[in-house]
């Protein structure tokens, strides 16, 4: 899934949109969503990331399955509220979670992760946070194809047969990526340090288009954004 957030984000046509300007507009979305107590607001919001997502042609079938994932965990949060019986908390929580989602998923696929490393790595104080950040990712990306080799050797073998197989399955699966891990950072760390790797990781120049008209629609949909959330 890593890998093809990466690759969709990679060739998105929003690609080329300062990413600062998506961070900040996705960020002013998600923080005001939290005042929001009616459902005008919310459905505003979910229509301009709607907008947004059929515009940049965004992969349907993938953002809706990570959408529902970030959605699912939303509504797993919100069942403390039917045990209180307080069914509007419950549906504003979940409101939330669908908005919030809508929006964190346009950013993730219109926007590849080494662009943001590339801006920060412009900046002295996060240079060396925008180094590690790269390398936790190659990283990741090795432990995502462990993962994926180690759920088909178990489905292989009728390991998710049965809601108890299931679960032993999950367990045996997390401890060998405990192992696993261990020993395949030792591995790196061995391979970097043969190669006299300074620690400093090279980007590669990137351009981004700078709009004053963005920057207004932004500033305009923050205030609609402090509007929304004073009279709702």
């Amino acid at each position: 899934m890593i890998k093809e957030v990466i690759l969709y984000s990679t060739s998105s046509r929003g690609r080329l949109v300062n990413p600062l300007e998506k961070l900040i507009f996705v960020l002013t979305a998600v923080i005001s969503s939290n005042y929001f107590n009616a459902p005008l607001p919310f459905a505003i919001n979910f229509t301009v990331f709607l907008f947004l997502h059929l515009y940049f042609k965004t992969p349907f079938n993938k953002v809706m399955k990570l959408l529902c994932e970030i959605a699912g965990f939303y509504f797993a949060s919100s069942l403390v509220f039917l045990a209180d019986k307080n069914i509007k908390g419950f549906l504003i929580a979940n409101a939330k979670g669908v908005v919030n989602s809508s929006a964190l998923t346009f950013l993730i696929f219109t926007t590849p992760v080494d662009d943001f490393l590339y801006l920060m790595s412009r900046t002295i104080f996060l240079k060396e946070i925008a180094d590690l950040a790269k390398t936790m990712e190659c990283f990741i990306l090795l432990l995502e194809d462990e993962l994926s080799l180690m759920i088909l050797s178990a489905k292989a073998r009728g390991g998710f047969d049965g809601f108890l197989n299931g679960i032993r399955s999950c367990a045996k699966i997390a401890a060998l990526l405990l192992i696993d891990v261990l020993k395949r950072w030792k591995s790196i760390d061995e391979a970097i340090s043969s190669r006299c790797f300074s620690g400093k990781i090279p980007y590669s120049k990137r351009e981004f288009n700078r709009s004053g008209k963005r920057i207004i629609l932004i500033c305009l949909f923050a205030i609609l954004e402090v509007i929304l959330a004073v009279k709702f």
